[in-house]
């Protein structure tokens, strides 16, 4: 683990804040890298990053990253198409329809409140056929609510060890 919070480091160092976004991508597409990047926040702003920009910067890298994300689940759609399962993806459709804003709603509040993967619900919107500039803002304010909740509890916890 030292190796990798050294490499960190040294990225967040050598590029700035273009390091932090790099690592958000990284870490943000949970599928990958289980390693939450606001769980890094501590360590931008030891390193003398400012609070507002680091929690923007990181709600972009991970909004990019979901946005991968969310190209997955399109690909999966595209395929799915063209195997002749149509069937499937109109039904798929009719209860999209039905409950057009429900699962919006859903990424809205696990994006800002819930620590889960976001790709959980990306991938499975973008298969329905949701529009990327629909989801990628709703990621984007949920990640920036998300980031500050979690950033000042956890810088608060540090505080009050240090004290």
């Amino acid at each position: 683990m030292a190796g990798k919070s050294e490499f960190i480091r040294d990225l967040i160092h050598n590029f700035g804040y273009t390091g932090i976004f790099l690592v958000a991508i990284i870490t943000g597409f949970n599928l990958v890298v289980p390693i939450p990047a606001f769980t890094l926040l501590p360590l931008f702003i030891e390193s003398g990053f400012n609070f507002w920009p680091s929690i923007l910067v990181v709600s972009l890298g991970l909004s990019v990253a979901d946005a991968i994300g969310y190209f997955l689940g399109k690909i999966g759609r595209e395929i799915i198409m063209n195997a002749g399962e149509r069937k499937i993806l109109g039904r798929l459709e009719k209860i999209k329809e039905r409950y057009e804003y429900a699962p919006l709603a859903i990424l809205f509040l696990t994006a800002s409140f819930i620590p889960m993967p976001n790709e959980l619900v990306v991938i499975p919107l973008a298969f329905l056929g949701y529009k990327l500039r629909l989801i990628l803002p709703i990621l984007f304010i949920g990640h920036l609510i998300f980031n500050f909740l979690y950033a000042t509890g956890i810088i608060n916890i540090f505080e009050i060890f240090s004290r």
